[in-house]
C-alpha cells in the first residue's frame, strides 16, 4: 500500500530478541571460550520506581548491593563459543544467560527472554548483550559491550491500607569490559 511505512522494531521486543537468540554467526572454533572478569558500569537505571518490587531482578539493584552504589563493579562473565554461536552468562545470575551469533570479526549479539520470578511480580525479563571479543596479548582475549534489560509485567505493591497492582515496562543498561582469566 502506498503511504504505509513499517513501524520501527523495538530492539528489546521479546520476539526480536528470541529471533536474535536463534541466529548463527560466521565465526569458527572455540578459542574465545572462558571466564572473563568484567567491570560493569550503569548507563541507564530506568526501573528505579519499582526497585523494591523487582529486586533482585534489576541490574541496577544488583550493582547497588554488590558495590554499595559505587560503579564500576566487577563480576565474572562466562563465555562459551562454538562455531558462530555464543552463550553468555553472569556467574550467580541465572536470568542473564543469553545466546546468539558470533561473527568472525569478534562482534556478537546474544539474547534471552525469561519469566520474571519475584515476589508479587509476573512478567518477562528481556536481556540483550552486544559487543566485541578481541584477541589480546599472550594469546588472551578481551570482551567489551553492553547489556540491556527490559522488564515488563505486573507487580502488586502493598501500601499502608491497600494493595495496588501496577503494570511496568522499564529498561536498564550497563556497559562491561574485561580480560579473560580462565581458558576453556
Amino acid at each position: 500500500m502506498l503511504g504505509c511505512t513499517e513501524e520501527p522494531t523495538d530492539r528489546l521486543d521479546p520476539g526480536v530478541v528470541s529471533d536474535l537468540a536463534a541466529a548463527q554467526g560466521d565465526a569458527l572454533g572455540l578459542e574465545a571460550s572462558g571466564g572473563y572478569r568484567v567491570q560493569l558500569d550503569a548507563v541507564e537505571c530506568g526501573c528505579s520506581d519499582l526497585e523494591f518490587a523487582l529486586q533482585p531482578l534489576t541490574m541496577c539493584s544488583a550493582l547497588f548491593f554488590a558495590g554499595l552504589d559505587q560503579t564500576p563493579v566487577e563480576v565474572d562473565l562466562d563465555v562459551v563459543e562454538s562455531d558462530g554461536r555464543l552463550v553468555l552468562s553472569v556467574f550467580g545470575h541465572p536470568n542473564t544467560k543469553a545466546v546468539g551469533p558470533l561473527q568472525a570479526n569478534g562482534e556478537f549479539e546474544a539474547g534471552a527472554v525469561s519469566r520474571l520470578t519475584s515476589f508479587a511480580t509476573t512478567g518477562s525479563l528481556v536481556t540483550r548483550f552486544e559487543g566485541d571479543l578481541n584477541a589480546a596479548e599472550d594469546d588472551g582475549f578481551e570482551i567489551e559491550g553492553t547489556i540491556e534489560n527490559r522488564l515488563l509485567g505486573r507487580a502488586e505493591l502493598e501500601g499502608l491500607d491497600d494493595i495496588t497492582q501496577t503494570n511496568f515496562d522499564c529498561r536498564e543498561s550497563v556497559t562491561f569490559t574485561g580480560p579473560r582469566y580462565i581458558v576453556r
